[in-house]
């Protein structure tokens, strides 16, 4: 609802949950359209926080035993967004630079479109996350 939403958007701002690099916008052409390319960093742990508010805003719990606070030391997260200028859409997630790895990267395309997806069989509870996540660290 429009007051949940608010108040998302205010934790987002005022925590400062990701900060795009404005300065350093790349714009290209791919297949004919228009990219803006922005570098942004995440807080871990502001990005935490605001996803427990956001979970427990839609009902769900799953997220209720992750501490914010562990993340107070982790460093940012560097990514690109790449946007679609005219469909103002997201087009591409890229993760540079991942613990020595070569690059992630993620593509989104057929908005609107209805895609029946599948859900994982094999799953891990939010303490193994969370284990793995700090082993990372």
């Amino acid at each position: 609802n429009s007051p949940d939403r608010a108040r998302l958007l205010q934790e987002i701002a005022t925590k400062q949950v990701y900060a795009p690099d404005y300065s350093k916008v790349k714009r290209s052409y791919e297949h004919g359209r228009r990219l803006y390319t922005y570098n942004v960093s995440i807080k871990p742990d502001a990005y935490v926080s605001m996803l427990q508010t956001y979970t427990k805003d839609i009902g769900l719990t799953s997220v209720a035993g992750l501490d914010p606070a562990a993340y107070a030391n982790s460093a940012a997260i560097t990514l690109q967004l790449s946007v679609d200028v005219f469909s103002r859409q997201l087009v591409r997630i890229s993760y540079p630079n991942q613990s020595a790895q070569s690059e992630r990267v993620e593509e989104y395309s057929g908005y609107g479109g209805s895609y029946r997806i599948a859900l994982p069989t094999k799953t891990i509870s939010l303490s193994e996350l969370q284990n793995r996540v700090q082993a990372i660290q």
